[in-house]
């Protein structure tokens, strides 16, 4: 069994937030959800070749999956952990409630699987606030019964796109400097993907497809160098996967931003409560063609 730093994995594309520079691409209105059979089978590829550090169910949103529960029991099943290890639950919270929700703090505790709350809004986005607010309340009656660690991870502060534009005018940044771009990478070098039965480098790289399967021949040719990354498939070896983790800076790198620090002050950050329709009519003009 080797021993590999982090892994995760989306059972959702779908969202209810429309997060600007949302490195999943969540933010596209993507459609689709792992059946529990294929993520079995995801597992199965690998839970006896790796053993993840920190591991984590994402999406999307994964409060939006009905199998939410099962899966996390799933999880626990099939994956060993080394000694110390962390198991977390990352959502963004909103949909939180007790009638839909009401297996999920019991689950949470018998796996041992923390809950990461996630912060997408400005405190002064009222409406946003006061969804959270319902969902904290919510949390704090769980607290109370059930023995759950529960993190809010502040992501608004930490702000910065990765990409440039939206839809059809999205675009990589594209400067040829991997180097430069492992060194202030987003993902904080840990950010492995396991998707349809691979292992990507960083989400970026396991979900680009999603924006060239949505858009076709609309999308950007200078994402072409990079829809061409080869994850690790499990007919690696050994070998192959300690390789892999253990790469840094390669040429998927150069898509992304050489100081994505500095970009948070340069953009106004949008409302992530609005649709993704509103962001697709605002670019109608140029995005005519793939509605028709």
């Amino acid at each position: 069994m080797i021993e590999i730093p982090h892994l995760e994995w989306h059972i959702t594309h779908n969202c209810n937030l429309t997060c600007q520079g949302c490195m999943h691409f969540t933010n596209h209105g993507h459609n689709w959800f792992v059946d529990i059979e294929e993520l079995e089978n995801w597992y199965s590829l690998w839970s006896d070749r790796v053993s993840p550090k920190f591991m984590a169910i994402l999406g999307g949103e994964p409060l939006l999956h009905k199998n939410l529960v099962d899966i996390i029991y799933l999880t626990r099943e099939m994956w060993t952990q080394p000694k110390g290890s962390r198991f977390e639950l990352v959502t963004n919270g909103l949909l939180l409630n007790e009638k839909n929700h009401k297996d999920l703090p019991e689950a949470l505790e018998k796996t041992n699987c923390a809950l990461s709350i996630s912060i997408h809004s400005t405190p002064k986005n009222i409406k946003y606030v006061d969804k959270l607010s319902k969902v904290f309340k919510i949390l704090d009656k769980w607290k109370e019964s059930y023995d759950i660690e529960i993190n809010v991870n502040d992501m608004y502060n930490n702000w910065a796109t990765a990409y440039k534009g939206f839809g059809i005018n999205f675009e990589p940044f594209d400067h040829k400097d991997p180097e430069q771009a492992w060194k202030y990478c987003r993902s904080g070098h840990e950010c492995f993907q396991l998707y349809e039965d691979n292992i990507y480098k960083c989400c970026m790289t396991a979900y680009l497809q999603l924006q060239k399967e949505k858009y076709g021949d609309l999308l950007s040719e200078k994402w072409n160098p990079y829809l061409k990354y080869t994850p690790l498939t499990p007919k690696c070896t050994d070998d192959e996967i300690v390789e892999f983790f253990n790469r840094k800076a390669e040429p998927v790198c150069g898509m992304c931003p050489k100081y994505p620090e500095s970009l948070s002050a340069r953009f106004k950050k949008n409302d992530p409560l609005i649709p993704v329709s509103f962001y697709e009519k605002s670019n109608r003009n140029k995005f005519d063609h793939f509605y028709n």
